[in-house]
């Protein structure tokens, strides 16, 4: 099935954002594997819908004063004209339900958002995501990024870890309402371990290693960036790949050799994330 094929297949109120999202994602696109892998994120998408992970949430911000504050900061605002808009919908609830479909990021409170699709999908290229890889996700969110990878990446698994309690709650819902909802392809979506961590705090996993690490949040300082390079080191398997941005630039990438070194690249493109904080909230 091909591009045109796919979206076409999927409902009508999805189709603009997964063309927008192919159309952004096309121009980075070398490979053969790169472009399969594109159509395979495409297919995820229409899964693993999106409205779950925010009309779920959408009460929540609602009631949520620091939210409120974060949807229409003239800072954060201001920022978005300079880089990718990773763009922020602020007004009332009802956003929410008319924005699940569009190629936009989303506040999901506690200062954190769903991320804009296009830039998820290509985060998930720069991973080089495989059938059977094992994945750690830093920072749940919503936990639609890690459904995504869970249905990427099975029969490999996804643990996604989370500093703060009530998203990791929040998406565990979501999750249920997806897997519930579904007619066929429930079995993907079963290999996804929430936990309650801060992954910086929590030191090596005695015997884990990982085939990929994602980080959802941006580095913003280089004491941050040198504890990511950290995490590449102890936690990679051999060729395996850490994917994190930064808070306001590039998107790094980080690639383990056989004798242990690791090898980093960064992105021309540059784009806005929320900023990767440490400690349990």
């Amino acid at each position: 099935m091909n591009a045109d094929e796919l979206i076409e297949s999927a409902k009508p109120e999805m189709r603009q954002m997964l063309r927008s999202v192919y159309s952004y994602n096309l121009q980075f696109i070398k490979t053969p594997d790169e472009r399969k892998l594109l159509l395979r994120i495409l297919e995820a998408m229409t899964v693993a819908d999106r409205r779950f992970f925010v009309e779920t949430n959408a009460v929540y911000v609602k009631n949520s004063e620091e939210n409120r504050t974060l949807q229409c900061a003239d800072e954060f605002l201001s920022i978005q004209k300079t880089y990718k808009p990773h763009t922020l919908v602020c007004g009332k609830t009802q956003s929410f339900f008319d924005a699940a479909y569009d190629d936009t990021a989303l506040s999901i409170g506690e200062g954190q958002t769903i991320s804009q699709p296009s830039t998820v999908a290509r985060m998930l290229i720069l991973s080089r995501l495989k059938k059977g890889n094992n994945v750690l996700e830093i920072g749940t969110g919503s936990g639609w990024n890690a459904s995504l990878m869970a249905f990427l990446a099975y029969p490999g698994s996804i643990t996604s870890a989370e500093r703060i309690y009530s998203l990791l709650r929040n998406a565990n819902k979501n999750i249920e309402a997806l897997r519930k909802n579904l007619k066929k392809n429930k079995e993907r979506f079963s290999r996804i371990k929430l936990v309650a961590k801060d992954i910086f705090s929590a030191g090596k996993p005695p015997g884990e290693k990982y085939d990929r690490i994602i980080f959802t949040a941006g580095i913003s300082d280089s004491e941050t960036g040198r504890d990511v390079l950290k995490i590449a080191k102890n936690l990679l398997g051999n060729g395996g790949i850490l994917v994190c941005p930064y808070s306001a630039g590039p998107i790094l990438v980080a690639k383990k050799h056989r004798n242990g070194g690791i090898e980093i690249m960064r992105t021309q493109e540059e784009y806005v994330f929320v900023p990767l904080i440490m400690g349990t909230a």
